[in-house]
């Protein structure tokens, strides 16, 4: 954790911390301020306290047991059935927060409404707190905030409790401008080895019914492509192969495609990248007994 100590005669935002960092909380010489995020006039000096966010994730949905999310405090975790995936993290102490780093255009939180819960505050990126009134006479499941239109890129969503015995959390949503989806026929795809087999026709199994399959250890696809993120969709079976996944020259993974039974349109996806122009090579890294899949590679703008 980030310990900075500020000095002010009016008020001040505390939200941005150092690059990279979230608040946690801060303290000052008037303790009625000691759970809002904004520095009155009447405070000199407070102490602030920061912790290490995780890099942006891509847009998808998040449960709330994602470890993207980064809690704050002592957030409890609660299973409920009728909840996205059936889990919530619920907060009992006024100024606890949870933060989650994201690119995209747009989010949505996803909560739960029912007799006994409070307000909970959401802000996108230090700005103006939105209250989220929590309190429902009867349970209501999977309602949802959405924010306004973002510029595309990276932002940060901070839910703090603001009032009231609890607060929940069920799910984060990150929205985005459409993928572009590339199939694997498709000629920006480049296939270097002498081991590259089609299926066509397939319908009902990988994308528009074609993949391309070899089982050569060395064999390489790759694309050029300009987003901030891809994900690899491929066919998992038991024969099939590790694959080694480089972006831009640097191992980022060995992705095992074996699986216990034939699985259509598994997914791989990339951690956030800058936005520009990347390079993604697959190669073969298993036996030649085993086959390396490609079914289609889903650029992420």
């Amino acid at each position: 954790m980030v310990k900075t100590r500020l000095d002010s005669h009016s008020c001040q935002n505390l939200r941005n911390g150092p690059n990279g960092h979230g608040l946690d909380h801060w303290e000052g010489t008037n303790s009625a301020y000691s759970n809002i995020l904004t520095m009155p006039g009447s405070i000199t000096t407070v102490t602030a306290y920061y912790v290490a966010l995780p890099n942006p994730v891509l847009p998808g949905t998040y449960d709330d047991t994602n470890a993207n999310i980064a809690y704050s405090g002592s957030w409890l975790r609660y299973p409920r059935t009728g909840n996205y995936n059936n889990t919530e993290s619920y907060s009992a102490t006024v100024g606890q927060s949870a933060s989650l780093s994201f690119t995209g255009t747009g989010v949505k939180v996803i909560y739960y409404k029912q007799y006994n819960l409070g307000v909970i505050n959401v802000s996108i990126d230090g700005g103006v707190p939105i209250a989220i009134n929590q309190y429902a006479a009867s349970p209501q499941f999977q309602q949802e905030w959405n924010s306004p239109i973002l510029a595309n890129g990276n932002h940060t969503l901070t839910l703090t409790h603001a009032s009231g015995s609890y607060v929940i959390l069920d799910a984060i949503e990150i929205l985005g401008p459409p993928p572009e989806t590339i199939d694997d026929p498709n000629a920006s795809i480049t296939y270097t080895g002498s081991g590259w087999n089609t299926y066509i026709g397939m319908l009902g199994g990988p994308i528009d019914g074609t993949g391309h399959y070899t089982r050569h250890p060395g064999d390489v696809a790759s694309l050029t492509f300009t987003g901030r993120g891809v994900k690899i969709i491929y066919m998992g079976a038991l024969n099939r192969a590790a694959v080694q996944i480089q972006i831009d020259g640097q191992p980022v993974t060995l992705l095992n495609q074996n699986a216990a039974g034939l699985t259509w349109q598994r997914e791989w996806q990339s951690a956030a990248l800058v936005n520009g122009e990347h390079t993604i090579t697959i190669t073969h890294a298993g036996t030649s007994v085993q086959y390396m899949d490609l079914d289609a590679i889903i650029v992420i703008k």
